[in-house]
């Protein structure tokens, strides 16, 4: 079981994959999160409590932090919490007939 103040970063990622996102997670200061890679979309994924951040490498290449940070903000940003408290209160009377 993974410590929720450790990254897990994919095994299997290049070494030059795995640099781009410790460089990520050092800079930002970010943990307890599951790092993975997209070959069809070229985009290293950040996973944490289902929200995922996806960064193109492109931006990781050139630097563009003031990016990175903003994908980070917006999605990490949102408390789990709160939007799993509202999908517990419907009652789908909606959808009743």
């Amino acid at each position: 079981m993974q410590n929720q103040n450790e990254n897990w970063i994919d095994p299997g990622l290049s070494s030059e994959l795995k640099s781009y996102a410790q460089k990520i997670l050092k800079e930002l200061e970010l943990k307890g999160l599951r790092v993975r890679y997209n070959t069809e979309t070229e985009h290293i994924l950040f996973t944490q409590d289902r929200r995922v951040v996806e960064v193109p490498i492109k931006l990781i290449k050139n630097n563009n932090w003031l990016d990175i940070r903003y994908l980070f903000r917006a999605v990490l940003g949102s408390a789990p919490g709160a939007w799993n408290l509202t999908a517990d209160d419907n009652d789908w009377t909606a959808f009743k007939q």
